[in-house]
């Protein structure tokens, strides 16, 4: 339906769920199996399943199989599957499918240049980004640029495919927020880049 609910409502047809993850105006949630549903707005194509129609119902993902870990911003999805690697959906305008491309894809689309990956964050207010951390503590990051929120250094608007923070190294966790993203390290840590418009850099 599409009726305000002002108390927690079960989502039908979910059962053994894993992961889950809200972007904009969108859901999905990841199985133990490791089967994915995305439900809500779609006109980025953020929901996976092919096309741009709504759906207020979980509906299956078929492109993507093994997903462990979700990341959603305002208009894409990006899933990390067991093997490693990444896909993302949805708006592209700024690269932030990490694809190479700026083509909005209404499928899950190889992030290609990325293995041995083991957590996932995507953020975005004015535009979008993603980023990546790999087993040995490096990361890496695409998308919108225009803040420094890729952590690549000034003067870059966008980059389409993921991108090494070379001055950055045994990171054990990530978040990105809009238009900023923090990472910690292994001696705990905390960096942060991007925004600071609110003083949300520390």
């Amino acid at each position: 339906t599409l009726i305000n609910h002002s108390s927690p409502t079960q989502v039908p047809g979910l059962d053994n769920v894993a992961a889950i993850a809200t972007g904009g105006e969108h859901t999905c949630a990841a199985q133990t199996d490791g089967t994915l549903f995305c439900w809500g707005l779609n006109g980025n194509g953020q929901l996976g399943d092919g096309n741009t129609t709504n759906h207020s119902t979980p509906t299956l993902v078929s492109g993507v199989v093994g997903v462990t870990q979700l990341a959603i911003s305002w208009g894409h999805s990006c899933a990390l599957v067991t093997d490693g690697t990444v896909f993302c959906w949805g708006s592209n305008d700024w690269g932030q499918l990490g694809d190479g491309t700026n083509t909005f894809h209404s499928w899950p689309t190889f992030v290609p240049g990325l293995t041995d990956v083991v957590e996932i964050a995507a953020g975005g207010n004015n535009g979008a980004h993603t980023c990546a951390r790999k087993n040995n503590g490096a990361v890496l990051c695409w998308g919108y640029n225009s803040y420094g929120e890729l952590g690549v250094g000034p003067g870059i608007g966008q980059i389409a495919s993921p991108a090494l923070l070379s001055d950055l190294a045994g990171v054990v966790g990530i978040a990105a927020g809009g238009d900023f993203t923090c990472a910690w390290k292994s001696d705990s840590t905390l960096f942060c880049w991007g925004s600071n418009d609110y003083g949300q850099l520390g």
